[in-house]
């Protein structure tokens, strides 16, 4: 039996749909109680603008709280603790819709929090994106193996194997799909 190895693809440009805030919050003072307050009021504050940008509380997810000592170094001298320092994340996925992400961004930079952050855009169901491209690049596959098939005055067979991962997963603007063997038989 003799095998015809063929690459599918497929590619297609969607536009995101789904916007991701993640931030994080500080507070730090040389009191544990003091800058673990100061983190709070810090997400309060974040939250609050986040609110009166028009995005739902239940939709604001507050994630990992780190505290870490801080902690000053110097030359001939034991190292010396000089406080402590919270961390909090928070994050928030919201349709991305009009001016909403900017309006979102514009609060958590002006929330007076101080608070670090990214915005991501992505697509609230890459899953079935994904499903899609797979279905096209199994196409694109069957047809170059026939062309290769027929060209060689062959018949193409069954699906010997099939190598699924490609170049990288579907992203907001575009996607690749697998490849995949095909026998050929005479």
């Amino acid at each position: 039996m003799r095998t015809i190895t063929v690459k599918g693809y497929a590619e297609r440009s969607k536009a995101p749909d789904t916007a991701e805030l993640f931030c994080t919050v500080r507070g730090e003072d040389e009191a544990y109680s003091a800058a673990y307050n100061k983190t709070e009021e810090a997400l309060s504050a974040l939250k609050n603008a986040l609110c009166a940008a028009g995005n739902a509380e239940k939709d604001i997810k507050t994630g990992m709280l780190r505290m870490r000592r801080k902690t000053e170094y110097a030359a001939g001298r034991a190292p010396e603790m000089k406080g402590y320092v919270f961390e909090q994340t928070l994050s928030l996925r919201f349709p991305c819709k009009g001016d909403r992400a900017v309006k979102t961004a514009a609060a958590a930079a002006e929330s007076g929090c101080g608070a670090d952050f990214s915005l991501r855009f992505t697509l609230r169901d890459e899953k079935k994106l994904r499903q899609e491209l797979m279905a096209e690049a199994c196409g694109n596959a069957r047809r170059q193996a026939e062309i290769i098939a027929r060209a060689c005055g062959e018949k193409l067979g069954g699906v010997k194997e099939i190598c699924y991962g490609g170049d990288a997963a579907p992203a907001p603007l575009a996607a690749r799909a697998f490849s995949q063997d095909a026998a050929v038989s005479p």
